[in-house]
């Protein structure tokens, strides 16, 4: 088995740079195509489902919505040169992928720390949580 190479600190921070700006800019992109579709169909609706009166906001959806697709697809594959590049195990690629997607996150988070979870860190803390007397001691 050949000797496991030393991670490069510099790729990994560059790489780690670059997929921060693609979150950005991906967590902006659906933001601005959940506007446009809003604008599309329901102020600018049509009397039947999915239809619109408005060829400026048809012809808006039509530019955005390839664009956001195309912003997504850069995110992915800068999600996979992060992991590429700090090495890290199949498993934990997977669960940042899931934590990628909002849905997703939000359920993964739940799964992972209860709130039973949440309370007894709380407890062994040094926090003394909400409403307590801080003037007490």
């Amino acid at each position: 088995m050949p000797a496991e190479r030393p991670l490069d600190e510099v790729a990994a921070r560059t790489s780690f740079a670059r997929f921060r700006v693609a979150s950005i800019v991906e967590g902006i992109a659906p933001l601005v195509l959940v506007g446009i579709m809003t604008m599309r169909y329901v102020v600018f609706g049509g009397d039947a489902w999915f239809t619109s009166t408005s060829p400026f906001w048809e012809q808006v959806s039509s530019v955005w919505s390839p664009i956001h697709g195309l912003i997504y697809m850069v995110y992915v594959v800068l999600g996979f040169d992060l992991w590429m590049k700090m090495r890290w195990g199949l498993p934990r690629m997977l669960a940042a992928d899931v934590l990628r997607r909002r849905p997703g996150a939000v359920l993964l988070r739940r799964a992972l720390d209860p709130p039973a979870r949440r309370v007894r860190s709380r407890a062994t803390s040094h926090d003394p949580g909400p409403g307590a007397d801080l003037t007490a001691g």
